[in-house]
């Protein structure tokens, strides 16, 4: 009976021997493993510093952009500014020209109520008037083409400044996306 028993003894032994044996092979699988992981995780340790430094160097790239758009401002509010100025000025002389007007219209009642002796000088001096005005309008018409030329020109220049601006946040939402993307590995 004792042999019965230390056979059995002996048959739990080699068991808990061979389980011990496929345990401690598991454990090395395992240890492989996660020295793969560790250096994996290196690896993108490695990887995430250079994403920060590219984002800081972004950030420092839509900082300038930034003091450029500031920039621009200011001279669009310079722009602004003349502009209205102008059309001060625009207003001051259709003023002037409804009151030349008037004084035309004012001139030509005393012409018709017999005051022909003085018909040629009045009608010299209304041409001359006539002819001042279309200058002045003609002057004025060139200001406001060559202001309109300016001010298209500075549109042109801050839409140039904004597709630079896009572009800089279409990089930051692909850096995200690659982010992400690394993230859920």
């Amino acid at each position: 009976m004792i042999s019965l028993m230390d056979s059995e003894i002996i048959t739990v032994l080699r068991e808990i021997r061979d389980e011990s044996k496929q345990t401690n092979l598991r454990l090395e699988s395992l240890e492989g493993r996660i020295e793969q992981t560790n250096r994996g995780l290196e690896s993108l340790e490695g990887r995430v510093e250079q994403t920060n430094l590219g984002l800081e160097s972004l950030e420092g790239r839509v900082e300038q952009t930034n003091l450029r758009l500031e920039s621009l401002e200011g001279r669009v509010e310079q722009t602004n500014l003349g502009l209205e100025s102008l059309e001060g000025r625009v207003e001051q002389t259709n003023l002037r020209l409804e009151s030349l007007e008037g004084r035309v219209e004012f001139l030509e009642k005393r012409l018709s109520h017999g005051l022909e002796d003085i018909n040629t000088t009045l009608v010299e001096s209304i041409d001359l008037l006539t002819k001042q005005q279309t200058e002045s309008e003609l002057r004025l018409a060139s200001e406001v083409v060559s202001l309109a030329d300016v001010t298209r020109e500075v549109r042109d220049l801050l839409s140039g400044r904004l597709d630079d601006h896009r572009m800089v946040l279409e990089h930051e939402e692909r850096l995200k996306s690659i982010e992400n993307r690394l993230a859920d590995r």
